[in-house]
């Protein structure tokens, strides 16, 4: 049979399991992950309501690389124990663009990675902040706090960015103002404390605020 004769008769509404490759650049989900259990107890109640996005063409395998939804495969696979899924295929033009889209709606991502999604999102697409908002199904506000967010972290030294890697987009905004030094101890602090966000912003404005230089007449 054909390759094009076997894809014609495969159901993308109930396409087998074992046809879905898991590449090495799709990040490891256990079934045993924070949240799978629950999802497969949706699924297993309502259906599967959002589709598997694999790969337009088989690859020299015979097989489909995932593209996304690795935690509702597992969900499907290792839990519940079906043989079968809901699938959508992806183009390769689009595949890097709906990857991160989808992976903007995870839950276990912290701000920062999906500052850094988003991010790429917009240099992939080249749309404006608008355009991107819509993209996402997100409001304009929250695409412009995670951007801030993403600039306010590079701004930082390399050595605070990894103490700084895991903080909120609601802490790292009140670090915007405070001059290099002040930002450093803050993050110090949160990192041995596990401070709230309220009183990380009640530390914030006990520091001094950087001030901008203006050349006297």
């Amino acid at each position: 049979m054909s390759s094009k004769s076997r894809l014609a008769l495969l159901d993308d509404s109930n396409f087998p399991i074992g046809l879905i490759e898991v590449g090495q650049n799709i990040r490891d989900v256990s079934e045993k992950e924070e949240g799978i259990k629950e999802l497969a107890d949706s699924i297993k109640q309502y259906g599967q309501l959002e589709p598997i996005g694999i790969e337009f063409d088989e690859n020299e395998n015979g097989k489909f690389k995932l593209v996304y939804g690795h935690r509702r495969l597992i969900a499907i696979s290792k839990i519940l124990k079906e043989k079968n899924v809901k699938v959508v295929r992806v183009s390769s033009d689009n595949r890097v663009e709906t990857q991160l889209i989808e992976n903007i709606h995870r839950k276990d991502l912290t701000d920062l990675e999906l500052a850094k999604a988003l991010k790429k999102i917009q240099e992939q697409t080249k749309c404006n902040r608008k355009e991107l908002a819509k993209i996402v199904s997100k409001s304009i506000d929250w695409v412009d706090s995670k951007l801030i967010h993403l600039k306010t972290f590079e701004s930082l030294s390399e050595e605070t960015q990894k103490k700084a890697k895991n903080l909120s987009t609601d802490k790292i905004k009140v670090l915007k103002n405070l001059p290099e030094e002040e930002k450093e101890n803050l993050i110090q602090r949160d990192n041995e404390k596990n401070l709230s966000t309220k009183k990380f912003k009640e530390e914030a404005k006990k520091q001094k605020p950087r001030r901008l230089g203006f050349s006297k007449r």
